[in-house]
Formats: structure tokens, C-alpha cells, sequence
């Protein structure tokens, strides 16, 4: 089946959409979290059907586009097809997108929903040099974070102005560390329950024990790959400097605490 949604150009899709699977799974982020290796992992699973990208994101850039669109990147749901059970997608982007929960909502009221967190000011740093090393950051960190709030909101301004989706999310090394604010908005709209939240140093430390926790909650047989092999992570050369990992330190404390007291669960990372 995987070979055949190869071929199939884009037009063809669209037009099987009807018999298409919508996804029972989500991973909403966080960038730079190990999302990338989560889906992996999750897409080789034989009850789990891979779509045609990784990162859609239909629900914060294309949600004009529609449902047909949407599920066009979907497998085909026939009978004859039972081996794949269910089918997701990963777009790390989503979890900060302030209408996306309530779209999600409306769209698949019933999906389940993963997050991996982790400690933001690692987090912030393996997202800057992952805007780097894409040729679109050519500021020091230490600049882009003392300028982000200025260079966000005037790229936001001009992606409205020119009609085009805003690149502005590049350059979020800050904001998307700041996980409580983010998901007030999920729990707003969706049950606690449909909210998985992961530690990524954990998934770092013992992937297939997470993994396995994964498979619990998206209700689908024990399996486990041959091998778990990390996806997109960065390499620097150069570790941060002490002074600016203090500055983040203590810039991230009231926003952690604030998520430790939103999830009773303290992740350590002051």
C-alpha cells in the first residue's frame, strides 16, 4: 500500500480523498523536541499508516485549503487495507498556533494528542542553530534572543500585509519555550486525557520505554523498531555560554513553574 501512495501524483490523491483516512493521532510539538524521531518510529509501526509528508500543517498554515486537501495526505481507508489501523501526522508548529486547538477540535473531536516538552533553554538553542545551519538565521544567538520579540512582530506585520503564511515561527527561539501559555489553549478546548505529555529528555534517555508508553495510549500492539535512530538532531560545535544559559535560566523559571503547577508534574529543569 505504501508503494502505491508513492506513485500516486497529487491530483490522484485529492480525488480518492473520500476513501481516505482522517488522523487518530497528533504530535503538536514542541520543535527540536524529538518529534521527528517519535513519528518515525510511530510510521513504522505495521497498524500505523504513514502520510505522504511528515509536517502538514494544515491546521496553522493551509486550513483554507480544506478536508478533502487535508486527507489527500492521508492512506486509503478500503477494506482490503486492514492492515493499517490508524494514521497521524507531526507538525511541531502547531502547539503555539493560537487557533489551532479549537480547529482540531472541530475538525477531529475525538483525536489524541502528543506533546513533547523539553527543558526550553536547550530547547531554544538547538532551535537556533537549526535556523542557522537552513541558511535563515545570520545573527549571534545572543542577539536573536534579545531582539526576538522586535524581528517576530515585524515579520508577522509583513507576512499580513503581503497575504503569505509568516516565517516569524523560525525565530520563536523564546516564545516556544514557553509551554504553559501554549497549552492553557489546548485544554481549554480538549479533555486532559486527550493530551499526551512527554518529557523529551526522558524519550532522549529511553526511547523505547516512551515509545512503548506511546503505543499504550494510541491503543496499538507491542512493537518496537529495529533500531532507534535519532531524526534531525543538531550538532554545534560550540556550547552555549555560561553567562547567556543564566539569562535563560532565570528567564524560564516563572514560565516552567507555572507549567509544573498547570500539570502537577515538576520537570526538573530549573
Amino acid at each position: 500500500m505504501k508503494l502505491v501512495e508513492r506513485v500516486i501524483n497529487k491530483s490522484g490523491r485529492i480525488m480518492t480523498s473520500p476513501i481516505r483516512m482522517m488522523p487518530s493521532f497528533l504530535i503538536i510539538g514542541a520543535k527540536k523536541c524529538g518529534t521527528t524521531s517519535l513519528f518515525r518510529y510511530l510510521c513504522q509501526h505495521p497498524k500505523v499508516g504513514e502520510p505522504t509528508w511528515k509536517e502538514i500543517s494544515y491546521f496553522n498554515i493551509y486550513f483554507s485549503k480544506g478536508n478533502f486537501w487535508y486527507k489527500s495526505f492521508f492512506p486509503m481507508s478500503l477494506p482490503a487495507e486492514s492492515e493499517t489501523a490508524i494514521a497521524g501526522e507531526a507538525t511541531a508548529s502547531y502547539i503555539c498556533h493560537p487557533q489551532v486547538p479549537q480547529r482540531i477540535a472541530e475538525t477531529l473531536p475525538d483525536v489524541k494528542l502528543i506533546a513533547l516538552l523539553r527543558n526550553p533553554v536547550d530547547r531554544a538553542y538547538s532551535h537556533y542553530h537549526h535556523t542557522k545551519r537552513i541558511g535563515r538565521e545570520g545573527l549571534s544567538f545572543e542577539k536573536a534572543i534579545a531582539g526576538e520579540t522586535e524581528r517576530v512582530e515585524r515579520l508577522e506585520r509583513q507576512s499580513r500585509k503581503l497575504g503569505f503564511a509568516s516565517p516569524a515561527y523560525n525565530y520563536t527561539y523564546l516564545s516556544s519555550g514557553r509551554y504553559a501559555e501554549q497549552l492553557v489553549n489546548w485544554l481549554e478546548v480538549f479533555d486532559r486525557q486527550q493530551l499526551l505529555i512527554l518529557k523529551s529528555e526522558d524519550f532522549f534517555a529511553r526511547p523505547e520505554a516512551i515509545f512503548h508508553r506511546v503505543l499504550d495510549y494510541l491503543e496499538l500492539p507491542s512493537w518496537s523498531p529495529k533500531k532507534f535512530r535519532k531524526h534531525n538532531d543538531n550538532r554545534y560545535g560550540r556550547a552555549m555560554k555560561p553567562s547567556t544559559r543564566k539569562y535563560l535560566v532565570d528567564y524560564f523559571r516563572p514560565h516552567n513553574q507555572r507549567l509544573y503547577e498547570l500539570l502537577n508534574v515538576d520537570f526538573g529543569w530549573n
